[in-house]
C-alpha cells in the first residue's frame, strides 16, 4: 500500500512539473488569460477533474483493502469532509499538505477519544 501511495505521489508530482500541470497553475491563477493566450480551458478543466475521480477511486480501493470491508459510511458527505479538513490543516495547493494533515488529524481525532474515554466513566445501570 505504502508503495503505490509513493508511486502515486511521484506521479503526481511529475504531473505538475508538466506542461499539463503549468496550464492547470496557470488556470488556477488566472483564468482567462490562460484563455486569451489560447489554451482550452474547459479541456484542461475536464480532464483535471479526470484525474482527481482517479486518484479519489484509489484512494477509496485502497481504504477499503486496509479495512478488508467497505461499509456505506464510506461515501457518506462527513467522509468528503474529512478530506476537505485534512487539505486545510496541511496547507491547499501543495502535495504533501494534505498528507501531513490526515495524519495530524488522525493523530488528533485519536488523542480527543483516548482522553474522552478516560474523562467519561462508564457509568453502571441502576437497578
Amino acid at each position: 500500500m505504502l508503495a503505490v501511495v509513493a508511486g502515486s505521489y511521484v506521479l503526481l508530482r511529475r504531473i505538475m512539473q508538466s506542461p499539463f500541470g503549468m496550464v492547470l497553475q496557470s488556470i488556477r491563477e488566472n483564468e482567462a488569460r490562460t484563455r486569451a493566450i489560447g489554451y482550452p480551458v474547459e479541456r484542461y478543466k475536464i480532464v483535471a477533474v479526470m484525474l482527481s475521480g482517479l486518484f479519489a477511486g484509489l484512494a477509496g480501493v485502497l481504504y477499503a483493502v486496509q479495512n478488508q470491508f467497505a461499509a456505506a459510511e464510506f461515501v457518506f458527505f462527513t467522509t468528503s469532509g474529512d478530506t476537505v479538513i485534512f487539505n486545510v490543516m496541511g496547507g491547499i495547493g501543495t502535495l504533501v499538505g494534505p498528507i501531513v494533515g490526515a495524519g495530524f488529524f488522525q493523530l488528533l481525532r485519536e488523542l480527543l477519544s483516548r482522553i474522552s474515554a478516560i474523562s467519561s466513566p462508564i457509568s453502571s445501570p441502576s437497578v
